[in-house]
């Protein structure tokens, strides 16, 4: 059965396409912590623009933790592509706003994103954060 919103996310994606653009949404399934609680649900939102074997990219990543606080963090980065197969990513992060007991959450850092050959991928994320109470 189709979605109502299936034609429109069609429309979407070849006015995206034809630009030279992506956008994608993808669900991180490895668990993190921030402030001693782990995370629930994690998704990104990723904008990626296409150029001969480069990409760039900017998105934002929205947090649940296992207590309902919330965080989100916008990202952006540079890639490469050989054949139309992610070579991976690097870039910077940083906080943008937290809810519940992340809220006045500060914070920046680095991720580097390689591509497994399964199709799926890994991220190494570092760097710093504050909490002011």
């Amino acid at each position: 059965m189709a979605d109502y919103s299936d034609p429109g996310y069609e429309y979407l994606g070849r006015h995206l396409a034809s630009r030279g653009l992506v956008l994608i949404s993808v669900d991180n399934t490895v668990p993190m912590e921030i402030a001693g609680t782990q995370t629930k649900a994690a998704t990104s939102t990723v904008l990626i623009g296409l150029n001969v074997g480069m990409t760039t990219i900017r998105g934002y990543h929205m947090t649940t933790m296992a207590n309902s606080d919330s965080s989100q963090v916008s990202f952006r980065g540079r890639g490469r592509m050989k054949a139309g197969a992610s070579l991976g990513e690097e870039g910077t992060w940083q906080f943008a706003t937290g809810r519940g007991k992340l809220r006045g959450i500060t914070g920046k850092g680095t991720y580097k994103r390689m591509p497994a050959g399964d199709g799926s991928s890994s991220c190494a994320v570092e760097g710093e954060y504050e909490i002011k109470k």
